[in-house]
């Protein structure tokens, strides 16, 4: 998933925005000018942004990103207060901080080809790198109370 060029321009009630783990790549000028966004909170780490994407966003100030993100790389001037974001556990798909039937819908879900807003890594659940029947198998298995371990092969 792609915000497309210009989406946002000038929009100056916006004060803050989140940017999921879906979106892909973050297109020219999107924000200009949303004198108003004081905080950008990037959910993906690996997002493309292009470099006039947040072009006269005066208010600026806060970036709630992964370490190590596009987002940490492309926000690395002084002027902006960053706050990195830990990582979801393995098996908290849709990051809540708690593991439970919620994840593993999504999980099947996203196995099944849906397009759904999910923590790759912590959908990971045995860390082989794979989001497969697999992962949902030991979260299942995690959830009935058996004793295994998430996150490790």
């Amino acid at each position: 998933t792609s915000i497309g060029s210009w989406a946002f321009r000038g929009c100056s009630s916006l004060t803050s925005v989140v940017i999921p783990d879906s979106v892909t790549s973050i297109g020219g000028r999107v924000f200009e000018a949303c004198s108003s966004l004081a905080s950008v909170t990037f959910l993906t780490r690996d997002a493309a942004i292009d470099s006039n994407a947040f072009v006269s966003c005066t208010a600026l100030e806060t970036i709630y990103c992964y370490k190590g993100s596009t987002a940490d790389e492309f926000f690395s001037a002084d002027k902006y207060t960053k706050i990195y974001l830990e990582p979801a556990a393995p098996g908290d798909s849709n990051g809540d901080g708690v593991i439970n039937t919620k994840d593993a819908v999504l999980l099947a879900q996203k196995i099944a080809g849906w397009s759904v807003d999910i923590d790759d890594s912590a959908a990971d659940c045995n860390g082989d790198g794979t989001i497969n029947a697999k992962d949902a198998v030991l979260l299942a298995q995690y959830l009935a109370g058996w004793s295994v371990t998430l996150g490790k092969n």
